[in-house]
C-alpha cells in the first residue's frame, strides 16, 4: 500500500526487487535507475501510473523488466533495447496499462530475450522485422493497434518461422490485414499456440499449414 519509496535507490548492491500483487500507486522512482547491479525488477498487478523512467533502458544489468497490469502509459524510447544486452523478459502487458507508439526496432539488441509481453496496450504501426530476429520463446502482441498490409509488413513473421524455440505467438485483436502469407506454414520451432483472431486478414488459409 502506498508509493514505491525513492530511498530504495540507495540500496547500491540490490539485485532483485519484486513488488508484485500489492496496492502500490504513484510513479516509478527514477532513483531506481541508479542501481548498477539490479538484474530483476518486477512490479506487476499494482496501480502504478506514469511512464517508465527513460534511464531504465540504460541499465545494462537488467534481465527482467516487468510492469504488467498497472496504469502506466507513454512511449518506449526509440533506442529501447540498445543498452539491454542481457534482458530476458520484458512484460508491459496486462489489463490497465496503455503504452503507445511504435515498437522500437532497437529491441533487436536484446538478443537474449525469451519473453516479449506487450499485450493489451496501444502500440501501433507495423512490427519491426527485428522483433522476429530475436527468436524468443513467447511473443504476446495481442490487443494493440498493430498493422500489416503486405509481405514487407509481415516480414517479422517470416523471421519468426525460423525461430527454433518459439512456443507462443499471439497477435490477435490488432489491425493485421491483407492476405495471410504462405510462410505462416513454415514454423520450425515447437510452436503450440498460434493466435491470430480478431484481425482484418482476407483470402484463404495457406494450404501448407
Amino acid at each position: 500500500l502506498g508509493r514505491v519509496p525513492p530511498s530504495l535507490g540507495n540500496l547500491s548492491v540490490l539485485e532483485i526487487l519484486t513488488l508484485d500483487n500489492n496496492k502500490l500507486d504513484g510513479t516509478i522512482p527514477e532513483t531506481l535507475s541508479s542501481l548498477r547491479h539490479l538484474r530483476h525488477i518486477q512490479a506487476g498487478r499494482n496501480s502504478l501510473s506514469g511512464t517508465i523512467p527513460p534511464l531504465f533502458f540504460n541499465m545494462s544489468s537488467l534481465q527482467y523488466l516487468g510492469f504488467s497490469s498497472n496504469k502506466m502509459h507513454g512511449k518506449l524510447p526509440p533506442d529501447a533495447g540498445r543498452h539491454l544486452p542481457d534482458l530476458q523478459v520484458l512484460r508491459l502487458g496486462g489489463i490497465g496499462n496503455n503504452f503507445s507508439g511504435p515498437i522500437p526496432p532497437f529491441l533487436r539488441n536484446a538478443t537474449r530475450i525469451q519473453e516479449l509481453g506487450l499485450a493489451n496496450n496501444s502500440f501501433e504501426g507495423r512490427v519491426p522485422p527485428e522483433v522476429g530476429m530475436l527468436c524468443p520463446v513467447s511473443v504476446e502482441l495481442d490487443s494493440n493497434m498493430l498493422q500489416a498490409e503486405d509481405d514487407v509488413d509481415w516480414e517479422f513473421l517470416r523471421h519468426l518461422t525460423n525461430c527454433t524455440r518459439l512456443k507462443t505467438l499471439d497477435i490477435s485483436d490488432n489491425a493485421f490485414g491483407g492476405v495471410l502469407p504462405s510462410f505462416v506454414a513454415n514454423f520450425t520451432g515447437p510452436l503450440n499456440n498460434l493466435l491470430m483472431g480478431r484481425n482484418r486478414m482476407s483470402g484463404v488459409i495457406p494450404p501448407g499449414i
